[in-house]
C-alpha cells in the first residue's frame, strides 16, 4: 500500500470517529459541571461535622487540648526563631508531616492548619538581575503567546496596581502572560509552580510577585497525585526545551508517549481556594493557567465550586490553555456552560481561551 494510501485512509477513520468522540467529551463537559456542584456541597458537610465535633472552638481555629488549657505559645515550645519571628525548619517540617497523615481525613480547603501551612510555603519575590525585557522577549513571535499577549495589553495598557494569579508559572518569564503587566504596569500577584526543577528557575528570575512550589486542584481538599515530566533530548534547541520543560503535568492527563518517556513523581495537590485564601486574594484581576492538560476542567471546576460556596472569589478575567478543547468539544456548548457560570467566553488561539466576568463591558474590535 502506498503512503498516499495510507494517509487516505487515516484521514477517513479520523473524520469517522471525531463525532463520536467529541459526544463522549460533551457528557464530560456536563459531568465536570455537576462534579464542582458536588465539590461544593462536600465542602458543606466537612464544615458542619466540624462544627459538631468542636462546638466550642472559634470560626477556623483548632481544637483544644486533651486537658482544655490553652496550648503553649509557639516562642515556649520551641515554633518560632526569637531572633527573626520565623517558624523554625523543625517547625515546618511538622506542620508538613501533619499535612501529609492528614491526606487520609482530607482536610477542608478552610482548614486553619491548611492554610497557615500554604501560608509558611509562599516565598518573597525572587527579584533577580536579569537582560531580558517584558515589552519584546525574545518569543514575542511565537503565535501562542502573541496573540494572547496583544489581548491583554490592549485590555490592561491603563490600568495600574492589579492582581493576578497565574498557575503553571514555569521559570517566571518563558510565555508569561503576566511578566509584561507585573514590570511595565506595577500589577503583583503569585506565581505557582508545582516542577521542582522549573521552580528552581523560577526563583533565579527577575519576577517581583510572590512564588509558590505546589501543586494546585479545584478539589476543596488536599490530595495525592502523580506528575510526569517529559524528557528532552540532548539535542533539542533551547526553544524546544523551554516548551517541554512546561510539559510537566498530572498523569492522569499525560498520553502514552509521555508516560513511557517521562519521569514521575508523587505530591500533593492543594486545592485552589486554600492557595488564594493564604495569599489573601479575594478580588483577582486576573486568573491564568497555563497548564499542559486539564485546562478546562480546572477552570469549569473552579468556577463551578466558587459559584457553590456563594463566590467567596471574585475573578473578574481568566485566561487557560486547552490543547484538546478545539479537537473535542463544541465550542458553543462551553459558551453555554460559562455563560451559566457568569462569564463570557472568546476563542483567542486554537488551543488558548479567555474569559471575563459578566458584570464587565469588553467591545472587541
Amino acid at each position: 500500500m502506498t503512503l498516499e494510501a495510507r494517509d487516505s485512509i487515516h484521514r477517513g477513520e479520523l473524520e469517522y470517529s471525531r463525532p463520536m468522540r467529541r459526544k463522549c467529551k460533551m457528557k464530560m463537559l456536563h459531568i465536570w459541571t455537576v462534579m464542582g456542584m458536588l465539590l461544593a456541597a462536600t465542602v458543606l458537610v466537612i464544615r458542619q461535622r466540624e462544627a459538631a465535633q468542636h462546638p466550642s472552638s472559634g470560626a477556623g481555629s483548632l481544637p483544644a487540648g486533651r486537658t482544655g488549657q490553652a496550648s503553649p505559645r509557639p516562642e515556649e515550645q520551641g515554633d518560632v526563631d526569637s531572633a527573626s519571628g520565623k517558624p523554625t525548619s523543625a517547625c515546618r517540617d511538622a506542620v508538613r508531616s501533619c499535612v501529609r497523615q492528614r491526606l487520609r481525613e482530607p482536610l477542608s480547603w478552610r482548614d486553619a492548619r491548611l492554610i497557615k501551612f500554604l501560608k509558611e510555603m509562599i516565598e518573597p519575590p525572587p527579584r533577580k538581575p536579569s537582560r531580558l525585557r517584558p515589552r519584546q522577549p525574545p518569543w514575542q513571535d511565537r503565535p501562542s503567546f502573541n496573540t494572547s499577549e496583544v489581548l491583554l495589553r490592549t485590555l490592561f495598557q491603563g490600568q495600574k496596581s492589579g492582581v493576578f494569579v497565574e498557575v503553571g508559572a514555569q521559570d517566571g518569564l518563558w510565555l508569561s502572560n503576566t511578566w509584561w503587566l507585573e514590570a511595565t504596569q506595577g500589577w503583583r500577584g503569585l506565581l505557582v509552580e508545582a516542577d521542582p526543577i522549573n521552580y528552581g528557575q523560577l526563583r533565579a528570575s527577575p519576577r517581583a510577585s510572590s512564588t509558590l512550589p505546589v501543586c494546585v486542584s479545584v478539589d476543596p481538599y488536599a490530595s495525592s497525585q502523580q506528575l510526569v515530566r517529559t524528557r528532552a533530548p540532548s539535542n533539542f534547541t533551547r526553544s524546544l526545551l523551554k516548551a517541554q520543560q512546561g510539559r510537566s503535568q498530572l498523569v492522569k492527563y499525560a498520553s502514552p508517549s509521555d508516560l513511557l518517556a517521562g519521569e514521575i513523581w508523587n505530591t500533593t495537590c492543594y486545592p485552589l481556594l486554600s492557595v488564594l485564601k493564604a495569599a489573601g486574594y479575594t478580588q483577582i484581576d486576573l486568573l491564568t493557567f497555563d497548564l499542559s492538560g486539564g485546562g478546562m476542567e480546572m477552570t469549569t471546576g473552579f468556577l463551578a465550586l466558587n459559584k457553590a460556596l456563594g463566590y467567596p472569589f471574585h475573578v473578574k478575567l481568566l485566561l487557560y490553555q486547552d490543547n484538546q478543547l478545539e479537537q473535542f468539544f463544541d465550542i458553543d456548548e462551553v459558551k453555554n456552560t460559562y455563560t451559566n457560570l457568569g462569564y463570557h467566553t472568546m476563542k483567542i488561539t486554537g488551543s488558548h481561551y479567555f474569559l471575563y466576568h459578566q458584570s464587565i463591558n469588553i467591545v472587541f474590535v
